[in-house]
């Protein structure tokens, strides 16, 4: 499945009329000033995602995954350091340092599983409702551990394509970077260019 320059084109647009969705979502429930920059869009290959996300192959991390099925469906992560993590989660929270182990790991999971939540379900959401998907969301679970945990795993599985924006955090004057990788079926990588032909030509036609 031959996957156009038009195409992603197109799906970074939505995606980034997504992510400012996102970036409105949490600053009104956050209370934070956020701004989500533009990312850049890449769909790769299983054997090229290792070297996209080369800086996380030694490194513990944290992702929020979730899951949708329907006319598109495959798994999508947003993925973090674990330096990053904790930066996103002081920046948002305004906690200190002196939070002992436990109230630490239970805050930063329920405050990137907020985050992951609006971040993926604006995206995905834009994209479902843009080019005309009928889709349902898993609920978002929040992971941590090394590379071939949270990555590798999805890769050996059936997903066939997989779409990569790296995702910059800008929060009191932080960029923090995370990744959102959405690994896709053959089935779904089919029906995108004839949505997209959609979603053009009515786009053409405003």
């Amino acid at each position: 499945m031959i996957i156009s320059k038009r195409d992603i084109d197109a799906v970074s647009e939505l995606v980034n009329i997504g992510m400012g969705k996102g970036a409105d979502m949490l600053n009104k429930l956050l209370e934070s000033h956020i701004i989500l920059k533009a990312p850049v869009i890449k769909l790769v290959k299983k054997t090229e995602l290792k070297r996209e996300l080369q800086q996380y192959v030694d490194q513990e991390l944290f992702a929020v995954q979730m899951g949708f099925s329907g006319d598109f469906s495959g798994d999508a992560k947003l993925v973090f350091s674990h330096d990053c993590a904790n930066k996103l989660v002081h920046a948002l929270m305004g906690v200190g340092v002196d939070l002992d182990i436990d109230e630490m790991d239970s805050l930063r999971t329920e405050t990137l599983n907020e985050v992951g939540n609006i971040v993926i379900n604006s995206i995905i959401g834009t994209i479902s409702n843009e080019l005309q998907f009928k889709m349902k969301f898993s609920i978002p679970s929040c992971m941590q551990g090394n590379y071939d945990n949270i990555i590798t795993r999805d890769i050996s599985g059936v997903h066939e394509g997989i779409l990569h924006a790296r995702v910059h955090f800008i929060v009191a004057e932080l960029e923090i970077e995370g990744d959102m990788v959405m690994f896709l079926g053959m089935e779904s990588l089919r029906k995108l260019p004839e949505a997209i032909d959609r979603y053009c030509g009515n786009m053409a036609a405003v």
